[in-house]
């Protein structure tokens, strides 16, 4: 008589599996809004750089008032999400992906951080 053994589920491969999908949710996330924002004839950061009240605020209205480095802002924004997002969704280069992703999300607080107390005009994108 022959029994089936019930096999665990190794945990190791688990946290595998959810840390691969955690990732690529984060990569397609990231792609998306680049995506998005390349399709968009009228996205500019500028009002986003224009809101800025925090660290580096002088350097983010001189962007907004300089039309040559706000237009290169928002390229390498762009480019940036899409970069990222690439490099998480597909599994290459994931350690540059991943620094140039905290580093994006980072001037991203930097402008505008999430503070408690904090109220900002911004609305939407």
């Amino acid at each position: 008589m022959s029994f089936r053994q019930k096999t665990a589920i190794d945990p190791t491969r688990f946290f595998q599996f959810l840390a691969t999908l955690l990732r690529m949710a984060i990569g397609w996330h990231f792609l998306y809004e680049g995506v998005v924002k390349a399709l968009s004839p009228t996205w500019s950061a500028a009002a986003f750089l224009a809101e800025s009240k925090w660290l580096l605020a002088d350097f983010f209205h001189w962007i907004v008032s300089h039309p040559p480095f706000l237009q290169a802002v928002n390229f390498l924004n762009i480019i940036g999400l899409i970069g990222v997002g690439l490099c998480l969704l597909l599994g290459v280069f994931i350690r540059l992906g991943s620094l140039a992703g905290m580093l994006l999300l980072a001037l991203y607080y930097i402008a505008n951080p999430a503070l408690i107390g904090y109220f900002s005009g911004l609305r939407s994108e």
